[in-house]
């Protein structure tokens, strides 16, 4: 019969096993649930016949586009569309007629250039989205000037990169670069995040750190992966969606705070490329 110290230290070690054992099965539950859907709708396919209610910028028409990259519907049912190669933001009533055209070339107050996206902001005003240096130019839906967020740092050696946005609630969720330059090339944080009003990061939703040596050849496209560049958005309530790994179909969700509540996809099997596009792609790079 073992002693009263004896069955002590056992019940002490016993204790400590259990505790290890539950350390590893405690971090796991800290992962939001993964809900694996399978590859086949289960409620089947829907097919749905659009009916196009009326067209704009062909041939027989006096209204011309440059690049549009990006079209949203107003809080006043207008519907805004950027127009890159022009720089200004045409407005068209619901039914497709031109209102006006806002903003415009330049760099003083409701000018851009550069920009890649569009949003609307809580208080209804517009946002364009100037890729470099990284800003949100701020218009009413009038097209007077209402402001301008700068996102980032100056002070670290040149303003942020930015690649998308959309309006939240707190301010507004970006995608882009953290630029620093370094001896030999450049170092890049990669971020989606949370930016208030005032252009100061809340929150960093996800990044990563991309080191580049301008005098080494080469590059890996795994390694290379982000997904800022529209690989990301955000539903009504502040919720961020994004496609996180660059070679597996599951998303992921954020609640507003930061942090990651569930994720969702199935199993992705990947595209096999003939040796036709391998080469294809090897020319359009070397060229």
């Amino acid at each position: 019969m073992n002693s009263p110290q004896t069955a002590a230290i056992q019940f002490a070690r016993l204790m400590l096993l259990c505790t290890l054992i539950a350390a590893p099965l405690a971090l796991a539950s800290d992962a939001p649930p993964r809900i694996v859907n399978p590859s086949e709708p289960p409620n089947g396919v829907v097919y749905l016949d659009l009916d196009e209610q009326w067209r704009r910028g062909d041939e027989d028409d006096d209204l011309f586009f440059g690049l549009v990259v990006q079209a949203l519907v107003g809080s006043d049912d207008n519907i805004y569309l950027l127009d890159i190669q022009l720089n200004e933001v045409l407005v068209l009533s619901p039914g497709g007629d031109l209102l006006r055209t806002i903003g415009r070339e330049g760099e003083g107050p409701g000018e851009f250039r550069r920009a890649g996206d569009l949003l609307q902001t809580a208080d209804g005003n517009l946002g364009v989205v100037q890729r470099f240096p990284g800003s949100i130019i701020l218009l009413t839906p009038d097209g007077l000037p209402a402001g301008t967020i700068l996102p980032g740092d100056p002070t670290t050696g040149g303003r942020d990169m930015l690649s998308g946005a959309r309006a939240v609630a707190d301010g507004v969720i970006l995608s882009g670069a953290h630029m620093t330059r370094t001896d030999n090339g450049r170092m890049r944080r990669n971020f989606i995040s949370l930016y208030g009003p005032d252009g100061i990061e809340r929150t960093e939703y996800l990044g990563a750190d991309d080191i580049q040596d301008f005098s080494a050849a080469g590059f890996n496209e795994i390694d290379l992966y982000f997904p800022g560049e529209g690989h990301w958005t955000v539903d009504g309530d502040g919720r961020l969606y994004v496609a996180a790994e660059r070679n597996e179909y599951e998303i992921t969700v954020y609640a507003p705070e930061g942090v990651a509540v569930s994720t969702f996809g199935r199993e992705y099997v990947s595209w096999t490329r003939s040796k036709e596009i391998l080469d294809r792609l090897d020319m359009r790079w070397k060229s």
